[in-house]
């Protein structure tokens, strides 16, 4: 009896520091036995987990708000890997996540980065917007429907501001999931 007490006992204490050690924050792919990996950048203060099928592309983009840098994730297929080459005819682009960073030297408010930027105004300016937090700051969260669905949040902090946004064809598709935990994992500095 001692000896059934000691491992249930032991058992319990196992559990609990596994529980505890835990990161509740911490990405879990929503593709099988896919990895993951990181992205950090500590020019524009942020950083997020992904799933290693994900093909991660960086650039800098003109636009009607400036120059911005982007992050582009999109499923590491042979398909998509033809659309990025513009190898593949006749088709719009795969669904993606992104992550762009635009500057914001006046530390201007989110309504008013909004106001005057073009990119912007359309996922947020003339739809419904709510609020929520993401890495603890304040954020804006938007849908929007076109070609593709789409959820995007928009956050400031210091000199940038930051849209974090998805695309997809059906709500079942598999990177929703991975999005949700993108974002769990996102960390702005």
């Amino acid at each position: 009896m001692k000896k059934v007490i000691s491992i249930f006992i032991a058992s319990l204490a196992v559990g609990t520091i596994i529980y505890f050690a835990l990161d509740r924050n911490a990405f879990v792919p929503s593709g099988g036995d896919v990895g993951v990996r990181q992205y950090t950048s500590s020019d524009y203060g942020v950083s997020f987990s992904y799933p290693s099928d994900y093909y991660l592309e960086e650039k800098n983009v003109e636009s009607t708000s400036g120059n911005h840098h982007i992050i582009v994730l999109t499923e590491d297929t042979e398909e998509n890997k033809d659309i990025r080459e513009g190898n593949s005819p006749g088709r719009e682009g795969p669904t993606s996540i992104m992550l762009s960073v635009y500057t914001n030297p006046d530390s201007k408010p989110l309504d008013a980065f909004i106001k005057d930027s073009a990119d912007l105004s359309y996922q947020f300016a003339d739809r419904k917007v709510s609020t929520t937090t993401i890495s603890a700051l304040e954020t804006y969260e938007s849908t929007w429907s076109g070609l593709y669905e789409g959820k995007s949040y928009l956050v400031s902090r210091d000199q940038f501001v930051y849209t974090v946004s998805v695309t997809w064809l059906d709500p079942s598709d598999k990177i929703l999931a991975d999005f949700a935990g993108m974002v769990r994992t996102l960390v702005i500095q």
